[in-house]
């Protein structure tokens, strides 16, 4: 397996259901950086792609609302990065509303920690908000994908 640690998408999605304009773009670049820096434990990425504020959901990880970015910063530096991973967002829909773009779509990664290999797969709601021409996560939604999650 090759490590990417690059946003996947299928480019007819790109040319079908997103506007090819530079703030479109600079939400995807966010995007991309930060779902990469969450899996591959870059901290300076997460910080510099999420709010302070930011509100997360994930059935995962606890029952009910996550605030701030204290847990996943704690996570990064606490956690060993997968050795080798790759990841794609599939079915991805952006919207953009002005300053907010809001971005659904399931993640699959495929990972090897310890040796195993290691899939997940999750629904994923993420609000982003523009402020002084930089884009940030300020909400993350994440739900189970289909019925192979616990």
């Amino acid at each position: 397996m090759t490590s990417l640690n690059r946003f996947l998408i299928d480019p007819a999605v790109l040319s079908s259901q997103l506007d090819d304009d530079n703030s479109t773009t600079a939400v995807l670049t966010t995007l991309e950086a930060w779902v990469g820096s969450n899996l591959n434990h870059d901290l300076e990425v997460f910080l510099a792609t999420t709010d302070p504020n930011v509100t997360t959901y994930e059935w995962y990880t606890q029952d009910g609302r996550i605030e701030g970015r204290n847990l996943h910063e704690d996570w990064i530096r606490e956690q060993d990065a997968p050795m080798d991973i790759s990841w794609t967002l599939e079915d991805l829909l952006l919207r953009h509303y002005g300053r907010v773009a809001v971005a659904s779509y399931t993640l699959r990664v495929q990972a090897v920690e310890h040796g195993v290999v290691v899939q997940a797969h999750s629904d994923e709601t993420v609000v982003l908000e523009e402020h002084n021409e930089a884009w940030r996560v300020v909400h993350v939604h994440k739900s189970p994908h289909g019925s192979d999650e616990e």
